[in-house]
């Protein structure tokens, strides 16, 4: 308890990581856990007793704020929900103003309307003087947040960069080994580390490779099939028909997946995890047909209109994960999965209702042009 004391009188307030063990009291009510950190004041004090009323008051007004989701200030703190827990105790401590704050993965856990208002409390607080060390290992949180960065390797840190000088590769080879080794040593260590990990992952692809036929094997025997039989028949079915017809099929659904593949390694390699190629997928094809059933344009002039269409389609629907990044702290990881939702949802009613085949008993749209015959 003197410790907790001193740490207040000196300004500092703390952020835990562990909220359940080190952040709150899951016994006691939310008002008992939204005082406890101002109890050395006066305000909720006179003599002996505790002004009760005071803390209400105080506890309705934090919940308010950070709108956490609660039946009232009397409820157990045991009753809330990860994000709301995190919530309480970041109210609670930004509350006293003080002068520096540490916070600890604040994040850690939380649901996505939790993240972006807790990085908007901690923002304002910066902008208005206070002083703010965030631990944390999450590095879109550190980028978005923080104006300089270390790094800490075996409890010796690198030296200070600011967040706009330096990469996440750069982060990322501190995050590995010390700040003190030599230039020779960190590129024989990353050497290693990256021999290590294929080699894991080869071992890896094989024992799950493998697990996987086996498994097909017990499941064949089970059925009474014969091995060979089966396999003849995927084949046939992957590669056969009338002038190599599934063999075309394949190839064409295996191209949309291999696009795919090769947009996200693009991404990564430019430093951004794009999760939403589904959607950038669905509505650039969307795109695609529509300029092609509506525009009248055939053959080849059609082929490389619907391409453009299909690409200018998906791109401007990723953009709209860069603008939820940029006005509204949304992590790329997190909006381009969420955006793959409403693209689905946005196609369906198109081919449902406005571009729909009213001639067709089944919701599709209008054939294409046969000189088109290469998009579909």
């Amino acid at each position: 308890m003197q410790i907790f004391q001193k740490r207040r009188e000196v300004g500092l307030c703390y952020i835990p990581e562990d909220r359940q063990k080190r952040g709150l009291a899951l016994a006691a009510q939310l008002s008992e856990n939204a005082a406890i950190s101002s109890l050395i004041s006066k305000a909720f004090v006179k003599g002996p007793f505790l002004r009760k009323s005071r803390i209400k008051n105080f506890t309705e007004g934090l919940i308010q704020k950070f709108d956490v989701k609660t039946s009232g200030p009397s409820a157990l703190a045991s009753s809330l929900s990860g994000g709301n827990k995190q919530k309480l105790i970041i109210a609670r401590e930004l509350s006293l103003g003080s002068d520096v704050i540490v916070a600890e993965n604040p994040t850690w856990g939380v649901d996505l309307g939790a993240i972006n208002q807790i990085h908007h409390e901690l923002l304002s607080m910066r902008d208005n003087g206070h002083a703010i060390l965030l631990v944390s290992s999450d590095l879109d949180e550190i980028f978005t947040l923080s104006d300089r960065v270390l790094v800490m390797f075996e409890s010796e840190l690198s030296k200070s960069f600011f967040t706009e000088e330096v990469t996440r590769e750069e982060l990322g080879k501190l995050m590995l080994m010390k700040a003190s080794t030599s230039t020779q040593e960190q590129e024989k260590n990353i050497a290693w580390t990256q021999s290590n990990f294929l080699k894991q992952k080869i071992v890896r692809y094989l024992v799950t490779a493998l697990s996987l036929f086996l498994i097909l094997l017990v499941l064949l025997n089970l059925a009474d099939a014969s091995f060979f039989e089966a396999s003849q028949a995927f084949f046939k079915s992957a590669f056969g028909g009338r002038r190599y017809a599934y063999l075309y099929v394949t190839i064409s659904r295996c191209a949309l997946i291999t696009g795919m593949a090769i947009a996200a390694l693009i991404a990564f390699r430019a430093g951004l995890i794009n999760i939403g190629g589904e959607g950038q997928l669905v509505i650039g094809g969307s795109a695609a047909a529509f300029v092609s059933i509506y525009s009248g344009i055939t053959g080849v002039p059609g082929v490389v209109l619907a391409i453009l269409s299909a690409m200018i389609g998906g791109g401007l629907w990723a953009v709209l994960a860069g603008l939820m990044k940029l006005k509204l702290g949304v992590p790329i990881l997190v909006g381009t999965l969420l955006l793959n939702y409403p693209a689905r949802y946005i196609t369906s009613y198109f081919v449902s209702h406005p571009m729909r085949d009213v001639s067709s008993g089944m919701p599709q749209t209008h054939l294409m042009d046969k000189s088109l015959g290469y998009l579909s």
